[in-house]
C-alpha cells in the first residue's frame, strides 16, 4: 500500500510544529524552512487566533520566537495584540513559570512598544504585572524610547501607561518631552493625562533641577509657571522665594498657588515673615511702596483666605507701614479662617496695638467646643502670656473665666427658650 507524502507547505500548524521539533537538532535548513512556513501561517489574515491556540502547547523558546515576531510586525494592530493578550492570560493561568520564560525569551528592545500596548489593553493584573517585570529588565534607554513612542500615539490608554512607566523610571531625560506633551493637552480634554504627566514631571525633579524650575517660574506660558510653582513647593528650597513673591504680586493666574507655596515654606521654617527677613523681604522691601500697598490692600480684602493671609504676612515685613491697620483690625476681630485671624493678630502685635488684648480675651472666653479646641485658642493663650505680666495674670484670667460663664449661661438660656415648645407636646 503506497503512503502519500504530505509536503510541509500542505500541513496544518500543529503538524508543522511537530515537524519543527523533529528538525530542531538535525536539519538546520529544514528547520528554518518550517519556521518560515509557520510565520506565514500565523500572519495570514484571520489566522492569528487559531494559530495562538496551537502555539500555547509549544515550548517556551518557540513561543518566544512568535511573540517577538507578533510584537515586531503587528505592534500597531490592536486586534493582533488583543489576541496575544488573551493568549498570554490563558498561558499564565495554566503555567505561570513557563509563560514567564516565554516572555523572557523575547529579548528584543524593538518589541517594547507592543508590550506597552498589551499592558494598556489588558484588564488582567497578572498579565500586566508579568509584562511590566519584563519591561523593567530592558535598559533605561530602550524603556525611554518605548515611553516616547506611546506618548506619540493617538491611544489614550497607551499614553496613560507610558506615563505610568515614566513615573516609575524617574528619568531626567524625559522631562523635556513630557513637558512638551503636557503643554499640548487641551484644558477641557485629557484631564487624567494632564494630572498623570504633571505627576511624572514633579516626581522626577531633583534638587539638581532647581535652575530648570526657576526658568519655569519666569516662563511666558502660564501653564509652565503654574507647574513651576508646584515644583518649587515640592522641592522646598528657599531660593525660589523671590520668584514666588513676584508671582503673587504680578501674576493673577499663579497668585493663589504661589501664595500657598510661600505659606508652606513658612510652616516648614524655610522662610520667615518678619521685619528684616531676607528671602521674602528681598522683593517686598524693594518694591515701590504705593503700588505695593495697593496690591496688598487687594489681597487682604480678597474672598480667598490664602490671599488674605499672604497679604497680612507681607505687611509683617513692613511694621512701620500702618495705613491698613483698621482693615487688619477688622480681620483680626471677624475673619472666620483661623490662620488669617492669627496672621492679623501677629501683625497687630508688631504694631503694638492696644486692641490685641481684648480680642485675645474674647477668644479665650468663648465657651463653644470648636473654638476652645482650635489653634486660634492656643495662639490666643500664647499671646496672652506675652501681653500680660505675672502680676496681672490672675486678674485677667478671672475676667476671662467670668465672661466664659456668662456666655455659656446665655447660650444655655437661648437653647432652653428655643426648645420650650417641645414641653407642650
Amino acid at each position: 500500500m503506497n503512503s502519500q507524502i504530505v509536503e510541509p507547505e500542505n500541513r496544518s500548524p500543529a503538524e508543522l510544529f511537530a515537524l519543527l521539533q523533529l528538525q530542531k537538532d538535525t536539519d538546520g535548513e529544514g528547520y528554518e524552512q518550517t519556521l518560515a512556513l509557520l510565520e506565514e501561517e500565523a500572519f495570514k489574515p484571520g489566522n492569528l487566533k487559531a494559530f495562538l491556540r496551537v502555539l500555547a502547547d509549544q515550548p517556551p523558546e518557540i513561543r518566544a520566537h512568535f511573540y517577538r515576531e507578533i510584537c515586531l510586525r503587528r505592534r500597531n494592530s490592536t486586534g493582533a495584540l488583543r489576541s496575544l493578550e488573551k493568549h498570554l492570560k490563558w498561558c499564565f493561568n495554566r503555567d505561570r513559570k513557563e509563560a514567564r520564560a516565554s516572555l523572557t525569551g523575547i529579548g528584543e528592545p524593538k518589541a517594547l512598544p507592543a508590550l506597552f500596548r498589551i499592558v494598556s489593553l489588558t484588564g488582567d493584573s497578572v498579565v500586566a504585572r508579568e509584562i511590566i517585570a519584563q519591561i523593567k529588565t530592558y535598559s533605561v534607554e530602550h524603556q525611554r524610547s518605548a515611553v516616547l513612542y506611546g506618548l506619540r500615539s493617538k491611544d489614550e490608554s497607551l499614553q496613560a501607561f507610558s506615563l505610568h512607566m515614566a513615573r516609575r523610571m524617574r528619568d531626567l531625560a524625559l522631562i523635556d518631552p513630557i513637558l512638551k506633551y503636557y503643554l499640548q493637552l487641551n484644558e477641557g480634554e485629557g484631564g487624567k493625562l494632564r494630572v498623570a504627566s504633571q505627576r511624572v514631571l514633579l516626581e522626577t525633579l531633583t534638587k539638581e533641577e532647581i535652575p530648570r524650575v526657576k526658568k519655569w517660574l519666569r516662563d511666558g506660558d502660564a501653564k509652565v509657571r503654574l507647574l513651576g510653582v508646584r515644583a518649587a513647593q515640592r522641592l522646598a528650597d528657599p531660593g525660589f522665594t523671590p520668584d514666588l513673591v513676584s508671582l503673587v504680586l504680578v501674576d493673577p493666574k499663579s497668585r493663589v498657588p504661589a501664595s500657598m507655596a510661600l505659606l508652606a515654606f513658612g510652616e516648614m521654617g524655610l522662610i520667615k515673615f518678619e521685619p528684616g527677613a531676607e528671602e521674602v523681604g528681598r522683593v517686598i522691601c524693594r518694591a515701590k511702596r504705593e503700588p505695593l500697598l495697593e496690591i496688598i490692600d487687594d489681597l487682604i480684602r480678597s474672598e480667598n483666605a490664602t490671599l488674605r493671609e499672604i497679604g497680612l504676612k507681607f505687611l509683617q515685613l513692613l511694621p512701620e507701614e500702618r495705613s491698613l491697620e483698621k482693615k487688619v483690625l477688622k480681620i483680626a476681630e471677624t475673619d472666620r479662617v483661623v490662620s488669617v485671624r492669627i496672621a492679623a493678630l501677629d501683625l497687630l502685635m508688631l504694631y503694638g496695638s492696644s486692641r490685641v488684648l481684648p480680642i485675645v480675651m474674647d477668644v479665650l472666653s468663648d465657651p463653644t467646643e470648636p473654638v476652645r479646641k482650635s489653634p486660634m485658642a492656643r495662639h490666643a493663650q500664647e499671646l496672652l502670656q506675652r501681653l500680660v505680666g505675672p502680676e496681672d495674670m490672675d486678674r485677667v484670667e478671672e475676667v476671662v473665666r467670668q465672661r466664659k460663664e456668662e456666655r455659656e449661661e446665655a447660650i444655655n438660656r437661648f437653647v432652653g427658650d428655643f426648645e420650650s415648645w417641645r414641653e407642650q407636646l
